[in-house]
């Protein structure tokens, strides 16, 4: 069996190992929050509320109802006037997320390197979030008439498996939008009342974009921290000098050829389209990272952890070729 079709057993769910080698290259990742978060349940992030922790940031009068123990004794001492020691308190940055299960992920036929890319990357990122104490959770979206795939935010054992095994039903397929499912995690909250506080979209970028910036920007607006993971293969970066045959996985209709002229036109547009993909995330306040398959996917995990971007592909360009005999 070749490396792809080999796995291993992790809990209930199967693995494989390639996946479980970028895990275990991974493994000492934790994802920091870049933003003060909402109030919520502990966590390790900074958070908007502040409370009784032992790093003061003010004082303030003690009104009545006010708990005892956060009384500054030493300050009351010395001016006989009691104060409040007040805090930045921690919570978790509950985090969802998105993954583009359509057609055009399933480039090039039959590696799927994309998809590839795109599942460790997820598997990754949902350790690192993990590690870092926070509920995490992931929706694949895959092409009409397949309804999302999803896992719900939570923080317990076993959930990079559970998702692995999610990945192991789906196969990239059709054409469908990202935007609704966007819209619909971060509205679903994972423990009690934790709203979704980082959203991560994995995908590269073909389908309904301007609809997934306009629900970005709601999301962007109420705090939330947006991550967008562009996810490209190198065959579409620089297509073969030689005559080739080009076929659109999502919507379908005729092959068409690529003579040299139209791959200069080519090369040309998708340079400029993915600089103003760049561009469009990076206005809102995300974090955009171009992952090209060729990278190892431990290098863009670490790059999106670690808050790194970097420089930035028009629908149906980014479409499955084969070459003409």
């Amino acid at each position: 069996m070749s490396g792809s079709d080999t796995s291993q057993r992790s809990g209930s769910a199967t693995i494989l190992a390639e996946d479980a080698k970028v895990l275990d290259a991974t493994r000492t990742l934790r994802w920091p929050a870049r933003r003060i978060v909402a109030a919520g349940f502990p966590g390790a992030h900074r958070s908007r509320a502040l409370g009784s922790a032992s790093e003061v940031v003010e004082l303030r009068a003690y009104r009545q109802g006010d708990e005892l123990r956060r009384l500054d004794w030493k300050v009351l001492a010395r001016t006989d006037r009691p104060f409040i020691r007040l805090a930045p308190e921690h919570a978790v940055a509950a985090t969802s997320i998105i993954v583009d299960a359509t057609g055009s992920q399933a480039f090039p036929a039959p590696l799927l390197d994309k998809w590839r890319t795109t599942r460790q990357l997820t598997l990754a990122l949902m350790a690192a979030a993990q590690r870092a104490g926070d509920p995490v959770g992931v929706t694949i979206v895959p092409g009409s008439p397949e309804r999302p795939r999803l896992l719900a935010p939570r923080t317990r054992r076993g959930l990079v498996d559970d998702a692995a095994r999610l990945f192991a039903s789906v196969t990239p397929t059709g054409d469908a939008p990202l935007a609704p499912a966007m819209r619909t995690a971060s509205r679903r909250t994972s423990v009690g009342a934790t709203i979704i506080t980082r959203l991560v979209v994995v995908s590269d970028m073909l389908g309904d974009l301007d609809a997934m910036l306009g629900v970005a920007r709601e999301l962007a607006s109420a705090g939330c921290e947006l991550t967008a993971v562009h996810v490209v293969h190198p065959r579409e970066l620089d297509p073969p000098s030689r005559a080739t045959l080009w076929v659109d996985p999502e919507g379908g209709g005729d092959e068409r050829s690529m003579p040299p002229v139209a791959r200069e036109r080519y090369l040309s547009v998708f340079a400029d389209w993915r600089n103003r993909l760049a561009r469009s995330w990076r206005r809102l306040g995300a974090y955009y990272v171009e992952a090209v398959t060729a990278v190892p996917s431990a290098e863009h995990v670490r790059r999106v952890v670690g808050g790194t971007s970097a420089s930035a592909a028009p629908r149906g360009t980014a479409v499955t070729n084969r070459s003409r005999p």
